[in-house]
């Protein structure tokens, strides 16, 4: 009798435990009803409609651009030269809401249980858990896809599917009490299926009791060396050393353990909640109420989603990260990708004695005094050498969006001036049909045969120009660069009618630019040498030309200069936008 006892409180006491790895806010109680007049929103990700109608909700996905989701949505979406792999992700987690409106579209795989809530005698045990969870990762982009939601609409969308051409599958297996036995099944049916990565936001208190179950789930992870598992770390304000699977983060190279800070990189106490800590922790992401879906209830409204705060929603924001990097280069081991999504997190700091020792990560150390932790940066994971290697290298000098600018003539505005005042300057801050890359302001260049050119104070000898331009027309335009004082023209980029063509060696075409597709933002890279006078080039991080010949000896660069040529009779519009410059 006693052991019967004993054996019904086992999963009681593991479904109190996984509890604990959440705290969830519901939303105003006020229902917000959706204005469905299909009113076609100017972003295109799901998340950044919701961000112009209810910016307090997306916080943690936006505010502050900490993670960089946006830009590494960007970045891939308008660069059509990077190959997508299709990509598969595995998720163990309570049981998901499979009709819920963001998962129209999505390849989720399970059993019909798996994808739906526990009805009759057990709908007591609902919980919304497993269907935030599997929100973050992979809720569809209705926007992305070309679909039209109302400006109001409570959509938000996935990390994964903010990527619009990304072919995913996630395989889902939940229960109606998440327990270990259930965990080491669902991995070996999820080996089976091929997953990639697995994402297990449950369990992370699991540390004083069941130690020999808890051991064969070490086992279990060890033995699937092929594929990543990103697990919660828990929050019960401890340290990850005597918490399990959280542990498994500090020992084996197929497992990344994921803590929570705010939207201010704070470990902060939620509801008596606090994010577990120290050398088993590799890295942090924001979880503090993150919007997502919960149960579904027609019409849809904001009713259906919540804020849900924990390490149980920051770990699938890493998760969703992975498994980009592995649709992008599927070559990637699950150690490799760990290196990158831990090496490349920015480095987070605090000055409170009482923190400084709760660490949350330490690959992105960079030997600061202050140093805590590292917290993701999906853009600069996705900009690794192993992945897109779009990161320049060398430190940044000068940056400028024109975000700040008043439309209208670019004259005197940031440093730009004509190089010829006689002549009209025809450049102008311009918001385009097509979104600007970064925000929404632009330079506009017309079929003026002038120069617009920006000094930069200070010279660099060996550094790199990083630019992002558009075509609207047809072109004759040139991005050029000088040095000594603007005397000597060293060397730049033309675009014409069909192809790119670089102003330095024998004028090259640049491969894979012929025929120039308008209304598409490029990204380009020139690179400099003063040391031997050559220059490079590269168009949406491809590979890099030869080092060229620059079209003089020079002994700096100090002049960007945007040219519009004039073309016969025929208008032109060339677009320029976030121009960054790096010294080597």
């Amino acid at each position: 009798m006693n052991r019967i006892k004993y054996l019904f409180f086992i999963p009681l006491f593991i479904f109190i435990s996984a509890l604990l790895l959440f705290i969830n806010v519901p939303l105003n109680s006020v229902r917000n009803f959706v204005n469905f007049a299909l009113a076609q929103p100017v972003a295109s990700f799901d998340l950044l409609n919701l961000n112009e109608s209810r910016p307090e909700l997306v916080g943690a996905y936006l505010t502050l651009d900490k993670i960089k989701l946006e830009e590494m949505w960007e970045l891939i979406n308008n660069n059509l030269n990077i190959s997508l792999n299709p990509v598969k992700i595995g998720i163990i987690d309570t049981r998901l809401d499979g009709g819920h409106p963001e998962f129209e579209g999505v390849n989720l795989r399970g059993s019909a249980s798996d994808l739906s809530l526990p009805q009759g005698l057990l709908s007591f045990l609902k919980d919304p858990h497993g269907t935030g969870v599997t929100g973050i990762i992979g809720a569809n982009n209705v926007l992305g896809t070309g679909g039209t939601i109302p400006t109001t609409s409570p959509h938000m969308n996935g990390i994964i599917s903010g990527v619009s051409r990304l072919n995913y599958t996630i395989e889902f297996r939940g229960a109606n009490i998440p327990n270990l036995r259930h965990a080491k099944k669902s991995i070996t049916d999820l080996a089976e299926k091929n997953v990639s990565i697995i994402n297990y936001s449950l369990g992370g208190n699991l540390s004083t009791f069941l130690g020999r179950e808890i051991l064969t789930l070490r086992k279990k992870i060890e033995k699937h060396g092929d594929i990543l598992f990103i697990v919660a770390a828990g929050q019960g304000n401890k340290d990850a050393e005597n918490i399990s699977p959280a542990n498994l983060g500090e020992f084996l190279d197929n497992v990344v353990s994921v803590g929570f800070v705010d939207n201010q990189d704070t470990r902060i106490e939620i509801e008596g909640q606090s994010s577990n800590f120290g050398d088993a922790v590799d890295i942090a992401a924001p979880g503090k109420e993150v919007y997502v879906p919960s149960f579904f209830d027609e019409p849809l409204d904001f009713d259906d989603y919540q804020l849900s705060s924990g390490t149980s929603f920051s770990a699938p924001m890493v998760t969703g990260v992975a498994g980009l990097l592995k649709a992008i280069n599927p070559l990637l081991t699950p150690a490799q990708i760990k290196h990158i999504i831990t090496t490349t997190a920015d480095p987070i700091f605090t000055t409170d004695s009482n923190e400084i020792t709760k660490t949350l990560g330490s690959a992105c150390d960079d030997g600061s005094p202050t140093f805590r932790g590292c917290r993701l940066n999906a853009l600069a994971a996705v900009c690794d050498s192993l992945v897109l290697d779009c990161e320049p290298k060398g430190t940044l000098i000068f940056e400028d969006d024109f975000e700040t600018y008043t439309l209208g003539d670019l004259a005197g505005q940031g440093g730009w001036e004509p190089l010829d005042p006689s002549f009209p300057f025809d450049t102008s801050v311009h918001i385009v049909d097509t979104q600007a890359f970064s925000g929404n302001q632009s330079i506009e260049q017309q079929y003026i045969d002038h120069r617009a050119i920006k000094r930069i104070d200070t010279p660099v000898e060996h550094g790199s120009v990083v630019f992002w331009s558009m075509v609207q027309n047809r072109i004759d335009s040139s991005f050029q660069l000088s040095g000594n004082a603007n005397s000597v023209p060293v060397c730049g980029l033309k675009f014409d009618d069909n192809n790119v063509s670089t102003i330095a060696g024998q004028g090259a075409v640049i491969p894979n630019t012929a025929s120039l597709q308008l209304n598409v933002w490029r990204k380009t890279e020139i690179q400099w040498n003063a040391e031997d006078n050559t220059c490079r080039f590269s168009i949406n991080d491809g590979e890099f030309t030869p080092w060229l010949q620059a079209l003089t000896n020079f002994t700096n660069v100090d002049t960007m200069a945007l040219q519009a040529n004039f073309p016969g009779a025929i208008n032109q519009n060339m677009y320029y936008d976030l121009v960054q410059v790096f010294e080597f």
